[in-house]
């Protein structure tokens, strides 16, 4: 998938296109629907499929002191709509001036520098300034500039529309089952492993410290069942998201810790999937009881991954 920074540069480069519409916050199940829509309808085309998208949220510019932390880093974002069959994203930076210019400008770029044969939005898409135009505008639009435009309503789970603001509020709650049905996939984090205190080598395991991207959506605090990987397979892991309580550290960390050998991850990059919540995050008495509790929490995740497939299904293993 080639990633353009505006619709120039992909004039530049490519051809005509169906373009997919979105922020695409997560790609989750309704955002994959959307996406999908556009790529079939490219490949029956004989077009590109092209995600036209913004590098950060529009709120982070508009009303900073708003904006919602991140389901996915834009690095994740654009692995995603690689995974669904996109040819090229265009991700721009979304900028007080961009904010101000019309809906009109914006559909005639659609037209104009993307070629755009068809583009497909959700039914609550917005665009143009402050947002004035929505879902009827873009067809009027598309039937004068010569796309056709196809509106995606939203897709339900568990009795409620997937959205991203719903994923974050139940991120926050901890409920990692419904997260992972909404997104169609295991929630993740990923980053740099860095050195923390080291206090797993005092208490006789290693973890694996993730330094994370500011302004992410995190779980709530507490002990998760989940998936490592480095290079290669997913490996069976435990990880801890929260303040350290017991042993503060004055930050929020993640740190996973591996049920098989894994050697020496300092400075690589990891991905961690989380797969199921154990437990919240509490305070012991002291290293002791800490020691106990973690042991435990080991044995409980060595005991899920014997009762459940997950990482045959995500090593595409699974019988």
């Amino acid at each position: 998938m080639r990633v353009f920074d505006t619709m120039e540069d992909y004039a530049a480069a490519c051809g005509p296109c169906v373009a997919a519409l979105g922020m695409f916050d997560g790609v989750h199940a309704g955002h994959a629907a959307l996406v999908g829509r556009a790529v079939s309808e490219a490949r029956a085309r004989g077009v590109l499929a092209v995600a036209v998208t913004f590098r950060a949220s529009p709120l982070r510019t508009l009303c900073p002191d708003r904006a919602p932390g991140d389901i996915q880093t834009l690095a994740e974002k654009l692995d995603s709509l690689r995974a669904l069959g996109v040819d090229a994203a265009v991700c721009e930076e979304f900028t007080a001036e961009y904010a101000r210019r019309p809906g009109l400008d914006f559909a005639r770029d659609l037209s104009g520098k993307l070629r755009a044969q068809a583009v497909v939005a959700g039914f609550n898409y917005t665009f143009g300034d402050r947002g004035a135009c929505g879902a009827q505008e873009l067809k009027r639009m598309g039937s004068e500039l010569g796309f056709e435009v196809m509106i995606m309503e939203p897709v339900s789970i568990d009795g409620g529309a997937v959205s991203s603001t719903r994923i974050r509020e139940r991120l926050a709650q901890g409920d990692i089952a419904a997260v992972n049905a909404m997104l169609g996939r295991p929630y993740e984090l990923s980053g740099t492993v860095a050195h923390g205190k080291h206090l797993g080598h005092t208490l006789g395991f290693a973890t694996a410290n993730l330094d994370l991207e500011p302004g992410r959506a995190l779980p709530h605090p507490g002990v998760y069942v989940c998936a490592m990987k480095l290079e290669g397979d997913w490996l069976p892991g435990v990880l801890n998201i929260g303040s350290q309580p017991t042993v503060p550290s004055g930050r929020l960390t993640c740190e996973a810790h591996a049920l098989c050998q894994l050697g020496d991850v300092y400075g690589r990059f990891m991905r961690v999937m989380f797969l199921d919540f154990r437990r919240p995050e509490r305070r012991f008495s002291g290293i002791d009881e800490l020691r106990a509790q973690v042991e435990s929490d080991k044995a409980d995740a060595r005991a899920w991954f014997e009762a459940n497939d997950a990482l045959q299904r995500l090593n595409g293993t699974s019988k």
